[in-house]
C-alpha cells in the first residue's frame, strides 16, 4: 500500500547495452558466434523476453504510464546509466558511479563485481 504523500520507487531496463555514448550495442544472431559476449547475451534475452510476450519496451513507457495515474502526483523522472560490464576501464569506480555501484552492490541479491 502506498500512503499519502508516500515514495514510490521504479525501474524497469529493456535487455539491450549500451556503449559509453549510450548507442545500443547492435548484434546480429544471424550471424556465427562471437563478441561482443555480453551484448550478445543481452540481445538473446531480449528476442527471449519477446517471444515469451514480454513487453521489451516497457522501460521507454514506465514514466508515461505513472505520470498517467491519477492516484499519483509529482511525478519525477531520472534516467540512470549503470556500468554493467568492468571492462579495462576503471574510471567507472569513480565519481559519479562508484558511490551508485557500491549501494548496489551492497543491496543486490547478487554479486556485480563493478568496483
Amino acid at each position: 500500500m502506498l500512503r499519502p504523500h508516500g515514495v514510490i520507487v521504479l525501474g524497469e531496463f529493456d535487455f539491450y547495452l549500451y556503449d559509453r555514448s549510450h548507442q545500443i550495442i547492435l548484434v546480429d544472431l544471424t550471424e556465427p558466434l562471437g563478441p561482443p559476449w555480453n551484448a550478445r547475451y543481452a540481445v538473446y534475452l531480449n528476442e527471449a523476453v519477446r517471444r515469451a510476450g514480454g513487453d521489451i519496451y516497457a522501460a521507454s513507457y514506465l514514466h508515461r504510464w505513472v505520470s498517467a495515474h491519477e492516484a499519483l502526483e509529482n511525478v519525477v523522472y531520472k534516467e540512470y546509466w549503470i556500468p554493467v560490464v568492468r571492462g579495462r576501464d576503471r574510471s567507472v569506480c569513480q565519481e559519479p558511479f562508484g558511490p551508485t555501484l557500491k549501494v548496489i552492490n551492497s543491496v543486490s541479491m547478487i554479486s556485480l563485481p563493478l568496483c
